[in-house]
């Protein structure tokens, strides 16, 4: 394929890049280079996908990958707090071709080739955070993002029962946990188990999501490591030093959100026309745009995490629009008001300019979404954030994931700025 060929040349340019680093610089990182495989389950969250997913649900995984730690001159304040972590790039090549997409009703087009997920090829950052280090293991948490891209995505005719990846892109979330032995200077052979899921985000429809429980080996060869490895009882001593340098205190963190989303009563609209009609499952649906305000107390605790309590408000003009798309479908609703009041609980962890925050958040007045709402009134959010170089780092800009449970309800790019 050529978007594989192009991927490929790309990933070798950078392998190519960082040897060059590791000859310049080695004295500020240890570069690695890597590459494994795993077996992954494909998980039926929801009632639609337990409909679609029948048959074989393993998956399997291919990745390589181009990482660095820092070591000798270059390790921070924050490289010191987290452990020295390993941050990386590198692509993952999923092959859900193997997993049969059937529906229980009757075929509705005949003839036409069965229906597939097809390959999912990623570009993504990734992140080891130790917690048990010495000489001879490393065991912690794993962490990745990036963006996806579909050879096999949703398609009215040639692809309709593909209701998990509704369009080209989706982005990637993955969370697990990881082990790695050295087996001398250079090498290092590890294991990892991790749940990915890829999302869309609500931008276009279909969008189940995928989601997978993968687990699989890799290995890693250090192109120039480091001399010094701590033991693995001497993190906790440097954390604790450092933790007792630090001034608590608090501060309001406000921010602003922008969420693009398509209406999930649009979206039942078009799904329930005759096939006959050009709109019928397009999965061409118009972003309509809600905004989401949020001032939280934060109590920063410690150099790298904060937690606190926050109002938010999202207000969504898109009363008018529900109440259309539903009367189109023979409901009777009334218009709703575009507020959503909402209680959120946050927290974050920094590391040097960026911030990982997620929150959990309760409805206590939902935004105009659909007939009924028969949505959850609890939801999740998790993302990143970057702390803007300039007037002490209180600004900031970023994106979370806003959910449900485990199905996405949209993106939220943020900008947002630290009081006190």
């Amino acid at each position: 394929m050529k978007i594989l060929r192009h991927i490929s040349c790309t990933f070798l340019l950078s392998l190519l890049s960082g040897f060059a680093v590791a000859q310049s610089d080695s004295a500020r990182y240890a570069l690695k280079v890597g590459g494994g495989v795993m077996k992954g389950y494909t998980v039926p969250h929801s009632p639609s996908a337990k409909s679609i997913l029948t048959g074989n649900k393993i998956l399997t995984c291919y990745s390589l990958n181009l990482s660095w730690q820092a070591k000798g001159d270059s390790v921070s304040l924050s490289d010191d707090m987290f452990g020295r972590p390993t941050l990386g790039i590198g692509i993952d090549i999923t092959d859900y071709s193997s997993v049969p997409l059937h529906k229980k009703e009757p075929e509705e087009w005949p003839g036409r080739e069965p229906s597939t997920m097809g390959q999912m090829i990623t570009l993504l950052a990734s992140a080891k955070r130790p917690i048990i280090k010495n000489n001879a293991v490393d065991v912690g948490l794993y962490f990745s993002q990036g963006i996806g891209i579909c050879t096999k995505p949703y398609e009215r005719t040639e692809n309709p029962e593909n209701y998990f990846v509704g369009a080209r892109a989706a982005l990637l979330v993955g969370l697990g946990f990881y082990g790695d032995v050295r087996l001398g200077r250079n090498w290092t052979l590890g294991a990892q188990a991790v749940l990915h899921h890829y999302s869309n985000g609500r931008f276009a429809h279909p969008n189940l999501g995928i989601n997978s429980i993968d687990v699989g080996v890799h290995a890693t060869y250090t192109i120039n490591p480091d001399s010094v490895v701590h033991g693995a009882y001497e993190w906790p001593r440097i954390k604790k030093e450092r933790h007792l340098e630090f001034d608590k205190h608090f501060y309001v963190d406000a921010s602003v959100s922008l969420m693009p989303r398509a209406l999930v009563s649009e979206h039942y609209y078009y799904w329930g026309l005759p096939k006959e009609d050009p709109n019928f499952r397009n999965g061409k649906l118009k972003l309509h745009h809600s905004v989401a305000a949020d001032v939280a107390l934060m109590y920063r605790y410690g150099r790298k995490f904060a937690s606190g309590l926050g109002v938010e408000d999202v207000y969504a003009p898109i009363g008018d629009d529900v109440q259309h798309w539903e009367t189109l479908r023979g409901l009777d609703t009334p218009y709703q008001s575009p507020h959503g009041l909402s209680i959120v609980g946050h927290h974050e962890a920094m590391y040097k300019n960026i911030g990982i925050h997620i929150g959990f958040g309760y409805y206590l007045k939902h935004e105009p979404e659909q007939e009924g709402d028969p949505r959850s009134p609890v939801f999740e959010t998790a993302g990143l954030r970057y702390y803007l170089p300039f007037d002490k780092r209180r600004m900031y800009i970023g994106y979370n994931i806003r959910a449900r449970g485990i199905t996405a309800d949209c993106f939220q790019f943020t900008l947002g700025y630290r009081l006190g």
